[in-house]
């Protein structure tokens, strides 16, 4: 009563509304906040772009320009590391940052909330989105086992299959036509087929044009998740673009409900029904602390993430490197050698035992994962109040180390913008700590097995048979980063003069 007396008091005395002194005093709000953030803020000694000094703004326009990658590295190179990219956010690009950010300690940097809750298709957690660190690791001790190298391997032939089918369906009839190919969406199908085997039980079979699904769902996918947590009722707009999205999403939760649900039914009425299988693996795990299995909401959702997670990233690192191999003939020569001296029969598909150890088809993927990694954006984590790279940083900060300037770091790596792939083959131990494309510490990628399985055989089968050469239209600006999460090329092609190798059938 009182305040209510006082504040018509005011209004009167200064001959305003209610409303009209409400908006002032928002106003002086606004003021006081903007100047506070801009000079006493915690962070107001760290140089970076104006408007990141008290807005969140600058890194929220690079998403939506889909430049996110490329941008931060401009930042780093125009302020230095660490930079203010936000007014509560500091961007690093040093290899120390790397540790002390990701690494595992007891006082360790957690997982920003508001950007990993994004990354959900179902509504429940998984491996990538889970912030809590207990619940994190229970998630990981369950899945880690089917992820194991020797694991995966078991399924070796069928992933040799789908290397296989691919040549046949998509190269080979460019190589009988004398013609180009653009196998940028076929390239994404591949290993959409490869990765829904392991997630679901049962190939795709996208690049044949059989399957129930295809890469353009998993694009629609990615088109609305990483945006509805700015917007709550996206689903709501009635845009087609959202709305076809949001459908894309609908058909890959429902593929993966049903996938789920058929295979725990099997498995009651055949306790022996696809065991060994990737995800008869999860179904049956149980993690030896807790003695827990993971849920079904929990199998549906991890299946998802597995497969957005790891096709399209493998199918870039892919286009990239056959990119790059197309400009630079001499890396392309070596590269072919080598494979052809350890492949000499053209009807004998490379295994991965033989090709894994070829030390410059090993070079080759690193240098490709260095220079264009898929996932080179930096990933923000919270401080808890320490030191990061001799910085006291606040608790409550956002920090980060972004993958795409320390894999460019011109200290490390000489000429660091050339694809160089000889320089992996005498490797130092800063070099390796600074190009980390599988990310650094506990909540590292789990599917790294899985994508060098899937690179080593598919590289290695094209250029066994085929001498690949890059097409007509091909330029650096078609292939710059477009980051949507996954980055990949801009033009959305990657075409191919495929030719038989001499002595292939």
């Amino acid at each position: 009563m009182a305040f209510a007396d006082a504040t018509s008091h005011l209004t009167q005395h200064l001959g305003l509304s209610l409303l009209q002194l409400l908006s002032i005093l928002i106003v002086l709000y606004g003021i006081t906040l903007i100047i506070y953030r801009i000079y006493l803020h915690p962070l107001h000694k760290y140089p970076g772009p104006w408007l990141g000094k008290f807005t969140s703004l600058p890194p929220m326009l690079a998403m939506a320009r889909m430049d996110r990658v490329t941008w931060q590295t401009s930042m780093l190179r125009r302020y230095g590391s660490p930079v203010r990219i936000g007014h509560n956010e500091l961007l690093f690009g040093d290899r120390q940052s790397r540790h002390d950010i990701y690494g595992q300690s007891s006082n360790s940097c957690a997982k920003e909330p508001f950007f990993y809750n994004m990354f959900t298709a179902s509504g429940a957690t998984s491996i990538l989105s889970e912030i809590d660190r207990v619940r994190h690791s229970r998630l990981r001790r369950l899945v880690s086992h089917g992820f194991s190298l020797g694991a995966l391997l078991r399924d070796e032939k069928f992933v040799r299959q789908r290397v296989q089918v691919f040549c046949d369906v998509v190269v080979e009839p460019a190589v009988r036509q004398g013609g180009e190919v653009n196998i940028y969406n076929k390239m994404m199908e591949h290993y959409l087929d490869i990765v829904s085997y392991f997630s679901f039980g049962e190939s795709f079979d996208s690049v044949s044009g059989k399957g129930e699904m295809t890469h353009d769902d998993l694009d629609r996918f990615m088109t609305v998740v990483p945006i509805q947590s700015f917007f709550p009722l996206l689903r709501y707009v009635p845009v087609k673009y959202i709305q076809d999205g949001y459908k894309g999403l609908n058909r890959l939760v429902n593929f993966a409900q049903v996938s789920v649900q058929r295979l725990t039914d099997s498995v009651k009425q055949d306790p022996s029904f696809a065991t060994g299988n990737f995800l008869r693996n999860l179904v049956d795990a149980e993690d030896a602390e807790t003695g827990t299995k993971l849920s079904r909401e929990e199998l549906v959702e991890n299946t998802i993430i597995f497969l957005v997670a790891g096709s399209d990233t493998t199918a870039v690192t892919t286009l990239y490197t056959i990119w790059e191999c197309g400009k630079n003939s001499a890396v392309r020569e070596k590269l072919v050698k080598e494979i052809r001296t350890a492949f000499p029969d053209p009807d004998e598909m490379p295994t991965f035992e033989i090709a894994s150890k070829l030390p410059y088809l090993e070079a080759v993927i690193q240098e490709t994962l260095r220079k264009w990694g898929p996932l080179s954006a930096a990933f923000p984590r919270v401080s808890p109040g320490r030191d990061i790279s001799g910085h006291f940083i606040p608790k409550g900060t956002i920090v980060s180390t972004s993958a795409h300037a320390t894999g460019r770091d011109p200290s490390v790596f000489t000429n660091p913008e050339a694809y160089y792939p000889d320089r992996w083959l005498d490797a130092t131990p800063e070099m390796r700590d600074m190009s980390r494309p599988f990310s650094y510490g506990p909540r590292n990628c789990i599917g790294k097995h899985l994508a060098q399985i899937g690179l080593v055989l598919t590289l290695a089968r094209l250029y066994q048979v085929y001498d690949l050469e890059n097409g007509s239209g091909m330029d650096d600006e078609g292939m710059r980063y477009k980051d949507r999460g996954v980055a990949a090329p801009w033009g959305a092609r990657v075409v191919v003069r495929p030719r038989r190798a001499r002595g292939s059938v």
